[in-house]
């Protein structure tokens, strides 16, 4: 669903942009400079934005060490838990940054009747 269905919408002409953690070296994302303060209780914490536009599909990764450091590489091992059945202590946290990231969001498609928005549902 990450992949196909906004490549598929894309396709139609629509424009799509999916948003989600960043949990690798994306070597096709840029790093647009572009920093958010989100809000965590009584905190603050400062994320940043990385961009790349592919297959019709623009891509936003939200940098934050809480994200990065959870994976291995590219294998996606390690991205929930550190073994099968065992949650990260801090998962309620991360999914908790990255819902309020979303409307941060400093790439904005044009506002048209074909604009398509999507959060990455793989936190």
């Amino acid at each position: 669903m990450c992949d196909g269905l906004p490549r598929a919408l894309a396709k139609l002409g629509h424009r799509v942009m999916t948003i989600a953690p960043r949990y690798d070296q994306y070597y096709d994302a840029w790093d647009t400079e572009f920093e958010a303060e989100v809000p965590m209780g009584e905190k603050s914490t400062t994320v940043r934005f990385f961009h790349a536009f592919k297959k019709g599909v623009d891509r936003v990764f939200v940098d934050h060490p809480l994200f990065l450091e959870k994976v291995w590489g590219l294998s996606k091992q390690k991205l929930y838990g550190p073994k099968w059945g065992k949650d990260y202590e801090d998962n309620q946290l991360r999914f908790a940054m990255f819902s309020k990231v979303f409307p941060l969001n400093p790439i904005t498609p044009p506002r048209t009747s074909r604009a398509s928005v999507a959060a990455s549902p793989t936190l």
